[in-house]
């Protein structure tokens, strides 16, 4: 083999990993809803890349922020995405295979959502993002570790 440590073990914070093998995070177009829950699909798709090997899979991108960005996330909908979360997650432990959940806050200057300062707007720099007032900062951060604890929540197995 010549790559030897990639089937060796990693320890990850407290979470081992049973290799090295490991796929990035990235929108699928069909893995999660609207709001950042798994589908059926999703969970199909995973289970997929666990069971070909992988250790850890990422999801893809789930907004956290419903108050500040006025979009539907993951916080308003605790119970289904730890129903979700949950069944992925039996899913993937057959294989021995752990998932972490990327969290986005959605501050973006492609997505016209308010940036830390402004910003020129990916695409179209003649457009400037509007800069978060430190209330909304705070609240931003609030809303992430809502969102952290729900999916906590939905990765114990």
């Amino acid at each position: 083999m010549n790559y030897p440590e990639i089937s060796k073990p990693i320890k990850i914070g407290s979470v081992t990993v049973k290799n090295r093998m490991m796929m990035a995070p990235m929108d699928t177009g069909f893995g999660n809803n609207a709001w950042g829950g798994f589908t059926p699909e999703g969970v199909e798709y995973f289970v997929r890349r666990a069971k070909g090997g992988f250790g850890l899979l990422f999801s893809g991108g789930t907004s956290v922020d419903s108050i500040v960005d006025g979009v539907d996330t993951l916080t308003n909908h605790a119970d289904e995405f730890i129903r979700t979360g949950l069944e992925m997650n039996r899913s993937l432990a057959q294989y021995d295979c752990k998932m972490f959940i990327q969290l986005s806050m959605n501050v973006g200057r492609n997505a016209g959502l308010k940036t830390p300062s402004p910003l020129p707007t990916l695409g179209n720099p003649n457009v400037t993002t509007q800069a978060l007032t430190v209330d909304e900062i705070h609240t931003k951060v609030r809303q992430a570790a809502k969102a952290a604890k729900i999916v906590q929540q939905a990765l114990q197995v």
